[in-house]
């Protein structure tokens, strides 16, 4: 579970983002470094992953994401 917005204007902990990066690896094979910091390819993933679920890229996760 992440604490606080992760990606593009998030609070980017780096926790959170390794969490993100995590599960982004696990549901989109995304391919991510997880190591705890919100570069461009950890926002690239976030964005592709939310444009796939028909969502608004708001450049940090909702729970379908994390969960």
């Amino acid at each position: 579970t992440i604490t606080a917005s992760v990606g593009r204007g998030g609070k980017n902990r780096p926790e959170d983002v390794t969490a993100v990066q995590v599960a982004l690896n696990k549901r989109a094979q995304a391919g991510l470094k997880e190591d705890g910091k919100c570069g461009p390819k950890t926002i690239g993933a976030i964005e592709a992953f939310q444009k796939a679920l028909g969502q608004a890229t708001l450049s940090f996760p909702s729970c379908h994401c994390v969960d």
